[in-house]
């Protein structure tokens, strides 16, 4: 079986941001995004969403044929939540006061809103098992404000290119939201997996280190820009990282410490994958957008272009 699904989490239309700071609709962003990655890859789409009424189908459906819906509940009450305080206030009521500090992009220092870190753990785990990607054995994942750009790779070349590997991925960032306890969690894990394989802990914390995922023993940041990535299912039923994802819900690490789903594919492909021996990589030589941030052709970087459109129109 070598079956490949393209994946989507469509935002709220009720939601706060369902309306984007440029007065435009993020459904109609979603609708040019499926337009745009469809025309270069004609594989089946997964669509899940929270709201969408037959309205939103069809449109789609006009769009893409062979899309399917999945409708997925982000408000669940029975699962706790820990609203973090705003570093300027030290209010947890869900308020933000940090942009009357002229810190740029606050929510990116401060804290993530339950929606958001709902969408961290559905990407880190509950997805990956969901019963609408049981017949396929990877997916490629692509947000609302995904675009593929130029140069432009046709379809054969692109899947051939990312099915070499276990978890394949375009870009990576620096996440500047404090994940320190996230390391502190995953470091231990893996002290324990390295007494298992009989491996030196030590010796593997300075090939972190000359990776630059870590500086004087703490996590710097580094992730995988996961909006965008291609991975094999079986990755996630590797009993290791199965019982590390286990872990992680089973102290709600979303939801009660703000832990996030690229900072937890980090740790996946970057810590765990070394030591099960899986294949990691990235591929750069095709273009790619995320709302205002591009990718550097033949390179992993990113640039945030303020004076770009929020996303392109044709």
């Amino acid at each position: 079986m070598n079956n490949t699904c393209i994946v989507y989490l469509a935002s709220r239309l009720d939601d706060y941001n369902s309306i984007l700071s440029t007065g435009e609709s993020r459904f109609d962003m979603t609708c040019l995004s499926l337009k745009n990655v469809t025309t270069h890859l004609k594989l089946p789409v997964i669509m899940f969403h929270e709201d969408f009424t037959e309205k939103e189908t069809t449109i789609m459906k006009n769009i893409y044929e062979d899309i399917t819906f999945e409708k997925i509940d982000f408000i669940r009450p029975d699962l706790p939540f820990n609203q973090k305080s705003c570093i300027t206030s030290g209010i947890s009521d869900g308020t933000c006061t940090c942009i009357n500090e002229n810190i740029k992009n606050p929510r990116d220092v401060c804290f993530r809103p339950k929606g958001y870190l709902m969408m961290c753990r559905f990407f880190s785990g509950q997805m990956q098992k969901h019963t609408s990607l049981e017949k396929y054995d990877r997916y490629i994942r692509f947000d609302d404000d995904s675009f593929l750009i130029e140069p432009f790779k046709i379809q054969e070349e692109f899947l051939t290119n990312f099915n070499s590997f276990d978890y394949g991925y375009r870009s990576v960032f620096i996440e500047r939201q404090d994940q320190k306890s996230l390391w502190e969690f995953t470091k231990k894990f893996c002290i324990k997996l390295c007494l298992k394989q009989k491996k030196s802990f030590s010796r593997f914390i300075n090939y972190l280190t000359q990776q630059r995922f870590i500086s004087n023993g703490n996590y710097t940041g580094l992730c995988p820009y996961n909006n965008f990535h291609c991975c094999k299912l079986s990755l996630w039923k590797n009993p290791a990282i199965k019982e590390y994802i286990d872990e992680i819900e089973s102290k709600h690490g979303c939801l009660l410490l703000g832990w996030m789903d690229a900072n937890i594919h980090a740790m996946i492909i970057f810590v765990l994958a070394p030591l099960l021996e899986l294949n990691i990589g990235s591929i750069t030589d095709f273009g790619y957008r995320h709302n205002r941030h591009f990718s550097f052709l033949n390179n992993q970087h990113i640039q945030y272009r303020e004076n770009e459109d929020f996303f392109p129109k044709n």
